[in-house]
C-alpha cells in the first residue's frame, strides 16, 4: 500500500483519504517520502485486445499497443521503487533501476530514447532528477526536484523544485543548461505537463486554498484555473491532439479520473468506484488512457479507452505499481 501521503486538504479530506491510504499528495511523495511503486521494460508493436476476465478486469481494449508504444512505470515488487518498462498490453514487464533509494515517477523522452525519473536521494530524504537511457544505462543527475515532463521535441524539461511547503514549476534544457523559474508563490506548484504543440503547461497549484489544475504560457505567462471545486483536482495530462486534459480528482467523496477540453470546459468522469483511480497517462495515438488504481487491494495500473470504457489491468503483483508514462518507439 502507498504509504505516509501529506494531505493536500487538510481540512475536507475526501472519503478515500478516510478509508483508505490513498496518494492524494502524490506529488509531495517523491519529495520527501518513499513510496510503494514500480516500472518496467521495452516494447514494440503489438496488435491484442484486452479481454474481460479475472477480479477487476471489465469490458475490452481496442487496439492495445497497435501504435508500437512502451511504458513506463514504477514498482515495489523488488522491495523497494524501482523503474521499470512493458509492452502497452501489459507483457516483457522489466526492471531499469536496481538501488537501495527510491526511483519513481518515470517520463519518456518524446523520441523514446530518454526516460527522466525522480530518486529519493540522501538520508534527508531530498528528491533529484536523473535522466537514463531506456535500457537503464548511464543513470545521469540532471537537477534536484520532482515530476519531470519532456517538451514535445525533448529540448527542454519542466519540473517541480523548493521548499517543503512551497514548490515552483521550473524548466530546463535537456543538457543541463539555462534554469528557468516559471511561477513563483508561496504554496505548491506541482506536476507540470507540456502541451503538444510546446506553448503552454498544464500543472496542480493550491495557491487558491486546496489543489486545482491551472495553466499557463511556457514562458510561465498567463497563468489560469481550469477547474473550480472543494475537493483535490491534480495530474494533468494533455491529450496527443492538445484538445483534451486528463487529470485526476476527489471531488465526488473518492479519487477518479476526469477528462476535460482543454480550455476547462465539459469536465466529465470517465471512471467511477469507491477506490482511488490517479494518475492518468494518454496513449500516444490518443485512443487510450493508463492509469493507477487500488480497486484490486494494492494500487495496479490499469488501461481504458479514452471514453472510459474497456478498463483492464495491467499489472498484478503483492506490492504497488503507479506512475505511468507512456510513447512512441520508433523501430
Amino acid at each position: 500500500m502507498i504509504m505516509n501521503h501529506l494531505r493536500r486538504q487538510q481540512n475536507h479530506p475526501t472519503k478515500s483519504e478516510q478509508s483508505v491510504e490513498v496518494p492524494l499528495n502524490r506529488y509531495l511523495s517523491s519529495i520527501s517520502i518513499v513510496k510503494s511503486s514500480a516500472r518496467f521494460f521495452v516494447a514494440l508493436l503489438f496488435l491484442v485486445a484486452i479481454v474481460a476476465c479475472g477480479d477487476g478486469i471489465t469490458g475490452q481494449v481496442v487496439g492495445v499497443g497497435g501504435d508500437g508504444s512502451a511504458i513506463v512505470f514504477t514498482s515495489e515488487r523488488d522491495g523497494n521503487p524501482e523503474i521499470y518498462i512493458m509492452n502497452p498490453d501489459g507483457s516483457d514487464q522489466t526492471r531499469l533501476t536496481d538501488n537501495d533509494t527510491a526511483d519513481s515517477y518515470p517520463a519518456l523522452s518524446p523520441d523514446g530514447s530518454k526516460i527522466a525519473f525522480v530518486r529519493n536521494s540522501g538520508q534527508n530524504g531530498t528528491s533529484d532528477i536523473y535522466i537514463m537511457n531506456t535500457d537503464g544505462s548511464e543513470q545521469t543527475l540532471f537537477s534536484s526536484g520532482t515530476h519531470p515532463s519532456w517538451s514535445p521535441d525533448g529540448s527542454k524539461i519542466a519540473f517541480s523544485t523548493g521548499l517543503s511547503h512551497n514548490h515552483d514549476i521550473y524548466v530546463m534544457n535537456a543538457n543541463g543548461s539555462e534554469n528557468t523559474q516559471l511561477t513563483n508563490n508561496s504554496t505548491m506548484d506541482l506536476g507540470p505537463s507540456w502541451s503538444p504543440d510546446g506553448s503552454q503547461i498544464a500543472f496542480s497549484s493550491n495557491r487558491d486554498g486546496n489543489y486545482e489544475i491551472y495553466i499557463m504560457s511556457s514562458d510561465g505567462s498567463e497563468q489560469s484555473r481550469l477547474t473550480r471545486n472543494p475537493m483535490s483536482d491534480s495530474y494533468p495530462s494533455w491529450s496527443p491532439d492538445g484538445s483534451k486534459i486528463a487529470f485526476d480528482s476527489g471531488r465526488e467523496g473518492d479519487l477518479d479520473i476526469y477528462v476535460m477540453n482543454a480550455d476547462g470546459s465539459e469536465q466529465t468522469r470517465i471512471t467511477d468506484n469507491e477506490k482511488a483511480d490517479y494518475f492518468p497517462s494518454w496513449s500516444p495515438d490518443g485512443s487510450l488512457i493508463s492509469f493507477s488504481s487500488n480497486r484490486d487491494s494494492n494500487y495496479e495500473i490499469y488501461i481504458m479507452n479514452a471514453d472510459g470504457s474497456g478498463q483492464a489491468r495491467l499489472t498484478e503483483t503483492e506490492h504497488s505499481n503507479y506512475g505511468t508514462s507512456w510513447v512512441a518507439v520508433a523501430e
